[in-house]
């Protein structure tokens, strides 16, 4: 049983350092990859709100076609909010995350990062599918 308990946590930890390399960009899975279809959606998203923009950070992205369920992955200590872009009208506050958040999936287009705090450089923000 022991042994079982070992070999687990030994998967679960290699799993958590190849999703690092990922994010970082360190590592580039195919398409065809197993682990590309945890992913939902990622972007990049500036330090401060971009030039010219009050809270905006990141380029649109999209949650259409995930699970249910999304999980959060930004570097640790960073937290910001996920708005809904409104052509024509005013934006819309969606979901307040941080590294590890679990959030019911919107299912929306035109999403982007905003209002970053505790980040010094360009990060990745990805949403993974949970279920």
């Amino acid at each position: 049983m022991f042994s079982q308990l070992k070999q687990k946590i030994k998967s679960i930890v290699s799993t958590i350092i190849l999703m690092v390399l990922i994010i970082t960009g360190m590592v580039v899975l195919p398409n065809n990859s197993a682990l590309a279809d945890t992913n939902c959606a990622c972007v990049t998203s500036e330090a401060q709100p971009q030039n010219g923009q009050k809270t905006r950070s990141s380029g649109n992205f999209s949650t259409q076609g995930c699970t249910s369920t999304v999980s959060w992955i930004l570097p640790p200590n960073v937290t910001l909010g996920i708005y809904r872009d409104v052509s024509g009208g005013k934006d819309k506050f969606v979901y307040d995350i941080n590294n590890g958040v679990r959030t019911p999936n919107s299912n929306l287009r035109n999403l982007y990062a905003g209002n970053p705090r505790g980040a010094n450089s360009p990060f990745q923000v990805c949403a993974l599918n949970v279920d």
